[in-house]
C-alpha cells in the first residue's frame, strides 16, 4: 500500500510540474555568474563554495541557495547517484515537521533507494512557521523546482522528470506542489 501511495502521489506531481510557463521560469544563468533576483522569491545566485560546474558521481552538493524570500537564504542538499546517466531524473524530497520544525537532513526516508536506482535527489529547506505564515512554505517549494528547472542543464538533470515525495508537512507540500498550478498565486 506505501509503494502504491508513493507511487500516485510521485506521479501526481510529476503531471502537475509538467506545466510551468516560461514566463514563471527565471532566467538561464551563465555556468559561474547567475543573475541577481529581480523579485522577492526568485532564485538567488549560488554561493562560491555550491557552484556545481560538473557534478561528479555520489557526489553531495550541501546548502546550494536557490532563493532568497525576505533576504533569508533557502537551501537544498543535491545528492548524484553512483553513476551518472545525463542528463538524469530528479526526485525532491521535502521535510516534515507541522511546518514548525524539521529540515533538509531527513533525507533518509526513500534518498538512498532512489540514489541506487540512478536518480538524483534534491532535498530541501523551506521557511518555517510561527515566524513565516502560509502560503510562505509552497512559494518556497515551488521556487525550489523553478530554480532547478532553470539549473537543469548545468546540473544534469532532466527537467522533464521530476518526481517529490515528502513526510507529513513535507508531504502536504508535495500534495500542494501538484495540484496548485499558477493560477493559485503561489509563484511569486
Amino acid at each position: 500500500m506505501k509503494v502504491r501511495l508513493f507511487g500516485m502521489a510521485f506521479w501526481l506531481v510529476l503531471a502537475g510540474c509538467a506545466y510551468a510557463p516560461s514566463a514563471l521560469r527565471p532566467p538561464t544563468p551563465t555556468a559561474t555568474n547567475m543573475p541577481a533576483p529581480t523579485a522577492t522569491n526568485t532564485p538567488a545566485p549560488t554561493p562560491a563554495h555550491t557552484t556545481i560546474s560538473e557534478p561528479k558521481p555520489s557526489a553531495i552538493y550541501r546548502d546550494v541557495t536557490y532563493c532568497s524570500p525576505d533576504g533569508i537564504a533557502q537551501k537544498l542538499d543535491l545528492y548524484y547517484p553512483k553513476s551518472l546517466a545525463h542528463p538524469m531524473p530528479l526526485a525532491v524530497f521535502v521535510h516534515g515537521g507541522g511546518w514548525s520544525a524539521g529540515d533538509k537532513r531527513g533525507i533518509q526516508l526513500g534518498g538512498p533507494e532512489l540514489l541506487a536506482r540512478g536518480y538524483a535527489v534534491a532535498s530541501l529547506d523551506y521557511r518555517l512557521a510561527p515566524q513565516s505564515k502560509w502560503p510562505a512554505q509552497i512559494e518556497d517549494v515551488k521556487c525550489a523546482i523553478r530554480y532547478l528547472r532553470a539549473n537543469a542543464s548545468a546540473l544534469q538533470i532532466d527537467p522533464t522528470r521530476f518526481g517529490a515525495w515528502g513526510s507529513s508537512a513535507g508531504g502536504h507540500l508535495v500534495a500542494m506542489l501538484g495540484v496548485a498550478g499558477p493560477r493559485a498565486g503561489f509563484d511569486v
